[in-house]
């Protein structure tokens, strides 16, 4: 739903809550309020400091599952009660005991948003934190990548930075992999699995037609 981020940030708003956005979730970017998204939600989850100082009372979580491992891992650890909001195809792999609501995200978060009498909103810094630890993580996440970048990075003797497209094209798969987990979020869901299998042995090996086909 397009609008749905908008309700998220109401939400938010009302509760002076932090929004931790998953690395698929349309939340980072858009016209939306964002002044309370967590961008860099898995760095920030990593620090052991971090979480136990900070631990919460409520998740409620809207969405699909969290593509990522440390976000998982925290919601399993974590005795904060859950409340999830399932509009028919949750997949809950971290087991935690939750409360399931079965409705629609945006219309049940707009509800919650401008409802007249609603609980109080988060303790008074409990957002600040959030977000200072953030901007944290982006700082830290740039210094290294601006480290990178200076001094080069070597694989095999090259310097991957400035290798031009059609040589980290000969690399990528070649020499240099990602195995994906999740095949919902690594595979194109309107093209078939065999294209898009093929095509990685097309661009690779000296397959082609018919034995490409077979081999994907």
């Amino acid at each position: 739903d397009p609008m749905f981020p908008e309700a998220v940030a109401r939400l938010a708003e009302r509760f002076d809550a932090p929004i931790l956005a998953d690395g698929l979730a349309n939340l980072r970017t858009g016209t939306h309020d964002r002044s309370r998204v967590i961008a860099r939600t898995a760095t920030v989850l990593r620090s052991a400091s971090f979480t136990a100082a900070h631990r919460p009372d409520l998740v409620l979580r809207f969405g699909g599952t969290p593509t990522a491992r440390t976000t998982l891992e925290w919601l399993a650890a974590t005795d904060a009660e859950h409340v999830v909001v399932d509009d028919g195809g949750w997949n809950e792999p971290t087991l935690h005991t939750s409360t399931f609501v079965h409705a629609d995200p945006y219309r049940l978060a707009m509800m919650i948003a401008n409802a007249n009498e609603i609980g109080p909103a988060a303790e008074p810094g409990w957002l600040e934190a959030w977000l200072d630890a953030d901007q944290r993580a982006d700082r830290a996440i740039r210094a290294e990548v601006a480290a990178i970048t200076a001094a080069g990075e070597l694989f095999e003797g090259r310097d991957l930075i400035t290798l031009p497209a059609s040589a980290m094209r000969d690399l990528r798969g070649n020499r240099i992999s990602m195995i994906f987990q999740e095949p919902m979020t690594s595979l194109n869901p309107v093209m078939r699995i065999g294209q898009q299998i093929g095509e990685v042995l097309r661009w690779h090996t000296d397959l082609r037609g018919d034995a490409a086909r077979r081999e994907g």
